[in-house]
């Protein structure tokens, strides 16, 4: 059944390619043309029909941007037309004839282009790598550099947090002869099968799958220089996403411009100019690493560990300017001030130790690369003390990422009882095949900390009562006193 679907969706998203170029793109570039059609048909791509079938085609293709067609976009009534028709119908109430009837068309031809709005083609010039094509920006979540050497451009997927469209940039002398048997090899590495390939003047091409995802390749050689796509699906997205990756390939032009110089490619990204900077704030191309840390006072302080705080040529606290106050190596807490916050209200500590098997939160800023938002986990107290049965500590269940180090851990009613400071090392958990270990700094040990340094915290009387309110309204509350450490290092 499996190879079934992965033949119907292969010849599907084939024949869908040249529809979409014909129906969406315009005048091309005389120095840079969109992918020749010898190209698109070596690849058992479709071509262009008229009359009657040129109208079921583009039925068939009105169906795949549903998701419900999974057969070729053919132009004929076969089977999985009509089979996918009758799904159309059932969904809209009406009977699975087979057949659509004129206000049936309409209702495909609304919902699909709904679906087709969605996706939110935008021509683009990434002049990185000097090429253009049409970006499903619906699809796309943000873009990056990548490469061994700099050179390539990943366009990540919404979906799956990888790349959607790789765009690939090689100097050198390879002919396309050479760039064939280096298409071979990468299926060959990857353990993908060969659906089809082949070499068309400076082009070569190559459609891989391995029952689970599928590769579509395109790359075209001239002098010194070698350029090609790469537009990577889940085999199980492949109906939903044939006419999206039909636009994609059939629009794009490898030799739009000149692309950045090799030699000037390291300045640019130290200077943040490069794809994906434009997501950036000027504050955050110099930072490092990050972490969390609470509001301790009004007069702007913030409680956080000392390896979050050390070692950072300049401080900030959700991008704005701070300095480090003290630190504690030994506890691993660090305090610092950030002026923008004098005024704020601040957190209040639990008065006493919280016990074992109560409810927590944690609240945070992990792997802010990628999850710039405020991050909240919910577990409980699993032990009274750290490990090795460190008492300055309590174990919590808990999830904590790279990036919550100096977070606050919250009673259920918001008042903080720890400060997250670690988890269990990669070997210890390897060793002792465990899962879910968090540590952190009991408060108590905290106020201490801060009263060395003259910060007196408020006290919450009701720290382990029954909550007044959801944890949800109440992490609205809560989340005020919650920020984010940045760690920079300047460039000379």
């Amino acid at each position: 059944m499996a190879a079934k679907i992965r033949q119907f969706a292969s010849a599907a998203f084939v024949h869908s390619i040249l529809i979409s170029a014909l129906f969406f793109f315009g005048n091309i570039h005389e120095a840079s043309a969109d992918t020749p059609r010898n190209v698109i048909e070596a690849m058992d791509l479709p071509f262009e029909r008229g009359g009657r079938e040129g109208a079921i085609a583009k039925i068939q293709t009105q169906l795949s941007w549903i998701g419900l067609f999974q057969g070729s976009i053919n132009g004929k009534a076969d089977k999985s037309t009509h089979d996918a028709i009758r799904l159309f119908q059932r969904g809209i109430g009406d009977p699975a004839t087979g057949r659509l009837t004129p206000a049936q068309q309409k209702s495909l031809e609304k919902r699909s282009g709904s679906l087709r709005k969605r996706a939110n083609f935008r021509t683009q010039a990434i002049d990185w790598v000097g090429m253009q094509l049409d970006v499903p920006l619906g699809y796309i979540t943000g873009k990056t550099v990548s490469g061994s050497d700099n050179l390539a451009v990943s366009l990540i997927g919404r979906k799956s947090g990888s790349s959607l469209i790789w765009l690939d940039r090689r100097i050198g002398n390879a002919t396309v002869s050479d760039w064939q048997k280096i298409l071979t090899n990468w299926a060959i590495e990857k353990e993908l099968i060969i659906l089809a390939n082949g070499i068309f003047g400076p082009f070569s091409y190559q459609v891989a799958s391995n029952g689970n995802e599928r590769r579509y390749y395109i790359y075209e050689t001239r002098a010194r220089e070698t350029r090609g796509i790469q537009v990577i699906l889940s085999e199980y997205d492949i109906p939903a996403m044939i006419p999206a990756a039909s636009r994609i390939l059939s629009n794009f032009e490898p030799f739009h411009s000149q692309g950045v110089n090799p030699a000037h490619v390291e300045k640019l990204l130290a200077e943040g100019e490069h794809p994906g900077a434009e997501l950036e704030p000027n504050w955050y191309k110099t930072v490092i690493s990050n972490g969390s840390g609470s509001l301790v006072s009004r007069d702007g302080h913030i409680l956080t560990n000392q390896h979050v705080a050390f070692g950072c040529d300049k401080l900030t606290i959700n991008g704005a300017d701070a300095f480090l106050v003290g630190a504690d190596a030994g506890l691993d807490l660090a305090v610092i001030k950030a002026p923008r916050l004098v005024g704020r209200e601040p957190i209040k500590f639990a008065p006493s130790l919280i016990e074992l098997g109560e409810p927590i939160f944690v609240l945070g800023y992990p792997v802010h690369s990628i999850s710039p938002s405020l991050n909240a986990t919910s577990g409980v107290v699993s032990s009274a003390t750290g490990l090795f049965g460190d008492r300055t500590r309590v174990q919590i269940s808990a999830p904590v990422q790279p990036g919550n180090s100096g977070g606050p851990v919250l009673s259920r009613n918001g008042s903080q009882v720890a400060v997250v400071s670690s988890k269990i090392s990669l070997d210890l958990k390897n060793k002792v095949n465990i899962e879910n270990i968090g540590y952190a700094v009991r408060s108590s040990k905290a106020i201490e900390f801060l009263e060395t340094f003259g910060i007196a915290v408020q006290i919450a009387i009701d720290a382990f009562d029954e909550p007044r309110s959801s944890a949800a309204s109440s992490a609205m509350e809560w989340r005020r006193a919650v920020v984010r450490v940045e760690c920079h290092e300047l460039k000379d």
